[in-house]
């Protein structure tokens, strides 16, 4: 199917060519994007704070929004602080480049995101016997992996990690897909994260998924974030824009309704659709990856359009998902499993 190009924010439908379809894609799990309570206090932001902030955060004069809400980003999230930037991308780059000055070696689990490295281009899985055996025998090691795989073997256990040294390690946790999509009200891994007992644990994530904010997040330890704050790149990259955090402080209640919802679109969609083989799925997330190419040609077939790309380049596997959001009716979860169902 050749890419469809559209020109308004897909919510729960998507139209083209005279054609609807239910759409179960992206990555806006709690559909904000394009809900206009959100937009309105988006609106109401810009025209208290501006449209953007070019200047350095550690300059002269300063937003104290910012700090307000990465002091309520860290309480939510579980962590001692945090630190917001432009991007999830650039907080990742921040982290990683960091650390790596500092003399970490740095350590990906294979399908790690590009944003966790400092080479994106060299993209070099191992297994994890050979993982053990190079985090063992290297000084100062830092594992980097993606909380959300989508395939069930991360997030909420991290099986995965319990063979490694973990007392040794610094943990680097990319939770672009769960922070506001899974964990106590939406505040994604890191408390689960927190339970294994890592050296250290720094967890950054994109804001502009479920949170629908143009923003990232870094949440660790106060001494490891007061370090970050004091980075050349950290002081020389513009910041997100302020109205986008103070954004975030003004839909705290918005954010626990639609996370409520999406719980609720969730649970449906479990109940009916049990014991289908074609899914793989981390536990309390929202994303269903297939490992049947036909069941999405038969959803296509039954106007019902799904995240279906080569990612993250065009000579990568195809990857194929639902994605259930908090926008999806109880009709449009019916709609969607009756077809699943008769394609089983």
């Amino acid at each position: 199917m050749q890419p469809i190009e559209i020109s308004t924010f897909p919510g729960r439908t998507l139209e083209t060519d005279n054609k609807q379809w239910l759409y179960c894609g992206g990555t806006a799990y709690l559909g904000l994007q394009s809900d206009p309570s959100f937009q309105q206090i988006l609106i109401e932001n810009i025209q208290r704070y501006g449209t953007s902030y070019g200047a350095s955060r550690n300059s002269n004069v300063r937003f104290s929004v910012y700090e307000e809400a990465e002091a309520e980003l860290a309480r939510w999230a579980g962590s001692a602080d945090a630190l917001t930037m432009s991007s999830g991308y650039l907080a990742a780059q921040l982290v990683c480049q960091n650390l790596q000055g500092l003399g970490c070696n740095l350590h990906h689990l294979p399908g790690s995101h590009p944003a966790l490295s400092t080479a994106p281009n060299e993209r070099n899985p191992v297994s994890i016997q050979e993982l053990v055996t190079a985090i063992t025998e290297s000084p100062n090691p830092a594992l980097l992996l993606d909380s959300i795989d989508f395939h069930g073997q991360h997030y909420p256990h991290f099986e995965k990690l319990r063979s490694l040294p973990l007392e040794d390690l610094t943990l680097v946790v990319d939770d672009s897909h769960g922070i506001g999509a899974v964990g106590p009200e939406g505040s994604g891994s890191y408390a689960k994260l927190s339970e294994l007992g890592v050296k250290e644990l720094i967890v950054c994530a994109s804001l502009n998924k479920a949170l629908a904010l143009q923003a990232g997040g870094i949440f660790g330890s106060k001494e490891r974030i007061a370090q970050l704050r004091s980075t050349a790149f950290f002081t020389g990259a513009s910041p997100t824009s302020p109205a986008v955090v103070a954004t975030f402080l003004s839909s705290r209640s918005l954010y626990l309704d639609r996370y409520a919802k999406l719980k609720e679109n969730l649970s449906l969609f479990l109940s009916l659709n049990k014991d289908v083989p074609y899914f793989e799925y981390n536990s309390g997330h929202p994303a269903f990856s297939l490992n049947n190419p036909d069941l999405a040609n038969h959803l296509e077939a039954n106007n019902i359009l799904i995240t279906r790309f080569q990612y993250p380049t065009e000579k990568a596997k195809n990857l194929a998902r639902i994605v259930l959001t908090a926008s999806h009716t109880t009709q449009d979860i019916e709609k969607l499993s009756q077809a699943i169902q008769s394609f089983v």
